[in-house]
């Protein structure tokens, strides 16, 4: 008897975290329920309880299903109730969640269950064009994902992916040289920003589609200046998406979009798994830029921060009238180059004004990579080594492309395994 009761006590206990586990799914994917801090979600900190829905509203079913809930039947019921509602929420056009709400919520997929295939395209300006690279490669080996989500320069080359406008956009970035790059915008310095992407973004609206209308589904991560929240765009226009993710704040205007005012979603997520694993992602390739940032690495060593000089030349002495004027012309020309040498190292001895911008937006990006792969880790991140790329090296699409695709044949194999396995 004691042998059965035991049993019992176990069944329930089994029961009861397989029920507080759906309210917990449920309560994530449809926004009601439990809700959780960014900083408890990662530990399961319970903050609200389940609160009471609406007497006729559209949660009511889920509730039911998860208060009266019995064994082998309440996974079922909650499936049920939750269809018509997830539907409910997209149409009401909810498109942004926090940090740590979405991660490892949904049940993992069943045996000889294909998988969901999510590649997330991070940001990087310049940089971003290895991402044509990435998904040129992953057409070559036939993989095509489910999911794509991206991030400023990863939203605008996903969706353009997306949109079939890969080859005019890779033709574009090619032509692009630093100087073209900005002929290309409009300079308005009173409308918040320095820069107007509307031009440039109008080349290419003959390829605008609706995001509901892509063939696979696509997200794009901004940031709402009213808020500070993370936005995800799901719906609408993907090159207004693309837009208001790229907004860099302070160069670009910023992108209205409803009451919110967004721009660029690298302030808040510069990698967003968590969007991918949102939209219904099991295996999550993403491509961070940021992995490698390019530091100021001389700096790195103590003193002065003066390059060190070759000694001057001991000057030739001369055979002839002819000679020795050469060997005057020579010395002139070599002591004039040292001291310009030495002028240029002292003016570069302290970090200038991009350089130091440069350096401190990749600084932070990256530390702000890792702090959220804590909490929504790819299965696999591909980091191209970007070290020496500058953000708006814009003339060298033709070698950040080779690099992105090399990234991705480089673990083809680790890839394709965890899609099979």
């Amino acid at each position: 008897m004691a042998r059965i009761a035991d049993a019992q006590r176990a069944r329930k206990a089994r029961f009861e975290r397989r029920r507080r586990k759906i309210a917990r799914d449920v309560a994530r994917r449809v926004g009601v329920g439990d809700v959780f801090r960014n900083d408890a979600g990662a530990r399961g900190e319970k903050i609200q309880p389940l609160r009471e829905p609406r007497q006729n509203g559209r949660f009511r079913k889920i509730h039911d299903a998860i208060r009266n809930s019995r064994p082998g039947r309440s996974r079922l019921m909650v499936k049920r109730a939750l269809k018509p509602a997830k539907a409910g929420m997209l149409k009401a056009g909810r498109t942004r969640a926090t940090i740590g709400e979405v991660n490892k919520s949904f049940p993992k997929v069943r045996s000889g269950m294909q998988k969901k295939f999510g590649l997330v395209l991070g940001s990087g300006a310049a940089r971003g064009w290895a991402h044509v690279g990435i998904v040129r490669a992953l057409d070559e080996i036939g993989l095509k994902p489910d999911i794509v989500a991206g991030c400023s320069v990863g939203a605008l080359v996903g969706g353009a992916w997306l949109c079939g406008a890969l080859d005019e956009f890779e033709a574009w970035a090619r032509e692009l040289s630093p100087v073209s790059a900005f002929g290309a915008f409009n300079f308005w310095v009173n409308r918040g920003g320095l820069i107007d992407t509307t031009p440039a973004f109008s080349a290419f609206s003959a390829f605008d589609r609706k995001i509901e209308d892509l063939p696979v589904k696509y997200g794009a991560v901004a940031a709402d200046l009213g808020t500070g929240e993370e936005v995800w765009i799901t719906q609408g226009s993907v090159i207004e998406a693309a837009r208001a993710s790229s907004a860099i704040p302070v160069i670009f205007h910023a992108v209205a979009r409803g009451p919110r005012w967004l721009v660029d979603g690298a302030v808040a997520n510069p990698t967003p798994v968590s969007l991918a694993r949102f939209l219904g992602a099991d295996v999550v390739v993403s491509v961070d830029l940021n992995a490698n940032p390019r530091v100021l690495t001389r700096f790195n060593a103590p003193g002065p921060g003066l390059p060190a000089l070759d000694p001057a030349p001991a000057p030739k002495r001369a055979e002839s009238f002819s000679g020795a004027v050469t060997a005057f012309i020579e010395d002139t020309r070599m002591r004039v180059d040292r001291q310009l040498a030495i002028a240029k190292s002292r003016q570069q001895a302290k970090p200038q004004l991009f350089e130091t911008a440069y350096a401190a937006i990749d600084i932070f990006q990256m530390h702000l990579t890792r702090m959220r792969a804590e909490t929504a880790p790819p299965d696999i991140a591909l980091t191209p080594d970007m070290r020496d790329a500058m953000p708006n090296a814009f003339d060298r699409a033709d070698e950040f492309i080779e690099k992105g695709r090399i990234a991705l044949m480089e673990r083809r194999a680790d890839i394709e395994a965890l899609l099979a396995s």
